[in-house]
C-alpha cells in the first residue's frame, strides 16, 4: 500500500512549534521595549505643549512670563482661589487634596493656553505613589514636571519685577521675567521631569552654590534619561551618566549637574 506524503511528520510539527514559540518571545520582546520609547515621545509631547502654552501666556502678557512660585506661596494661592501660578498645586507623599485635584491645575495660569488639559503634565512613566496613596485607591499623582525657577516672578509682588535677580538664588543671578531676556533659547531648559521623591511646588530648583549635591532632583523616567523643553520651544530627553538621587555628587553627578546648571542658571 502507498504511504501518503501529505501533512507533517511529529517531528517537524515540533521544529514548526519551537520556531513559533520562538518567534512570538521576540516580537513580545520587542513590542516590551517599545513602550518606553512610547512614553518618551508622549512625555516630550507634553512638553512642547506646555511650553508653548508658556510662550503664548507671554505674548499676551507683553513678553512677562508666568509665576513660578515655591510651595507656601502656591498654597496661598490655591487657599485664596486666586490661583496666580503656573502649576497651582503641590506634589507629596500625602494625601492631600491639591496632588489630584484637576482643577488647581486647570485654574493655573497656563489652563487657558492648554485647553485645560491637566493631562499634560503628567509623564506616562510616572506611576510611583506612596503606601498611604495606595490605600486611599489612588491610580497616579496629577503632575510629573516643574519648571525652572530662575524663570518668573518667584514671589508675589513686585520685588523681583522689579530688580530681575534672584530672590532665592541670591541677586548675583538673573531671574528671567520675559522671554526677550533669554539670550540663549535653545539652550536654556524650561520645563523637565522631577523626581517622584523631590517634586513638590512647580518650580525646580538647581542652585548655583551648592554644587555638592542636587537640591531639586531630576527624573530619570526614560532608559535612565529626562525629559526637558527649552525656551526656543523644542523638547529633549537627556540621559544621565548617573541616575540622580539625594547623595552628594561623584565625579559623574558633577558632570550632569553641570550640564544642567549651563542650561538653568546665569550671572546678572
Amino acid at each position: 500500500m502507498k504511504r501518503s506524503t501529505d501533512g507533517f511528520t511529529l517531528l517537524e510539527l515540533v521544529v514548526v512549534i519551537g520556531m513559533a514559540g520562538a518567534l512570538m518571545l521576540l516580537l513580545g520582546s520587542a513590542a516590551a521595549n517599545t513602550q518606553p520609547n512610547v512614553r518618551a515621545i508622549q512625555c516630550l509631547a507634553h512638553l512642547r505643549q506646555l511650553t508653548a502654552g508658556w510662550t503664548m501666556y507671554a505674548r499676551e502678557y507683553t513678553d512677562r512670563v508666568p509665576n513660578n512660585f515655591p510651595v507656601e506661596e502656591t498654597y496661598a494661592e490655591i487657599n485664596g482661589r486666586r490661583f496666580g501660578t503656573w502649576a497651582c498645586d503641590v506634589m507629596s507623599w500625602t494625601i492631600e487634596r491639591s496632588i489630584t485635584n484637576v482643577s488647581y491645575l486647570q485654574s493655573g495660569l497656563l489652563g487657558p493656553y492648554l485647553n485645560r488639559d491637566a493631562t499634560l503634565y503628567h509623564c506616562a512613566s510616572d506611576n510611583y505613589l506612596s503606601p498611604v496613596q495606595i490605600a486611599a485607591g489612588w491610580r497616579g499623582r496629577l503632575r510629573s514636571v516643574s519648571m525652572n525657577a530662575c524663570f518668573g516672578p518667584d514671589l508675589p509682588g513686585n520685588g523681583s519685577w522689579l530688580s530681575g535677580r534672584s530672590d532665592w538664588a541670591g541677586s548675583s543671578y538673573r531671574q528671567w521675567l520675559k522671554l526677550g531676556e533669554v539670550l540663549r533659547p535653545s539652550q536654556t531648559f524650561v520645563i523637565l521631569d522631577e523626581n517622584p521623591d523631590s517634586i513638590n511646588d512647580g518650580s525646580f530648583v538647581t542652585h548655583p552654590d551648592n554644587p555638592g549635591y542636587w537640591t531639586d532632583i531630576p527624573a530619570a523616567y526614560h532608559n535612565g534619561g529626562c525629559s526637558l523643553s527649552f525656551a526656543d520651544g523644542r523638547a529633549e530627553v537627556h540621559k544621565w551618566h548617573k541616575l540622580p538621587d539625594a547623595a552628594g555628587f561623584d565625579t559623574l553627578g558633577r558632570q550632569d549637574y553641570a550640564w544642567l546648571m549651563t542650561r538653568a542658571v546665569v550671572l546678572y
